[in-house]
């Protein structure tokens, strides 16, 4: 099936991050993301549980470490907090909703520099 849905795109110092659900059957979804800062484009994988997610956005901080949230969908809907700024990948529930939430409710710093 391999659909991809839900971009966002930052650009630090002229290299382009793009974040993306990706459907990899009826339902499951992981989300990833693209680069081109190597030089050349590659993608990675950031979740791997087979739990839905969708509704990703991206922050680039002044260091160039990336920020990333996503909605999490199970029993209750979690919105994710991802970030390297540590030099590995952390992960965070930011909240917990019964409500459908999105990446979209955080504040305006979304896709600028934090």
């Amino acid at each position: 099936m391999l659909e991809e849905h839900d971009p966002a795109i930052a650009v630090y110092q002229d290299k382009t991050y793009i974040t993306f659900s990706r459907w990899l059957d009826n339902y499951n979804e992981d989300v990833f993301y693209s680069t081109n800062a190597s030089g050349s484009w590659k993608t990675i994988r950031l979740t791997n549980d087979g739990v839905s997610k969708s509704n990703t956005d991206i922050v680039i901080d002044r260091d160039g470490k990336l920020h990333i949230f996503y909605v999490k969908r199970e029993n209750v809907d979690s919105l994710i907090y991802k970030t390297n700024a540590s030099g590995s990948w952390q992960t965070t529930t930011i909240k917990q909703s019964d409500n459908i939430i999105t990446a979209h409710q955080l504040p305006p710093t979304t896709g600028r520099f934090l």
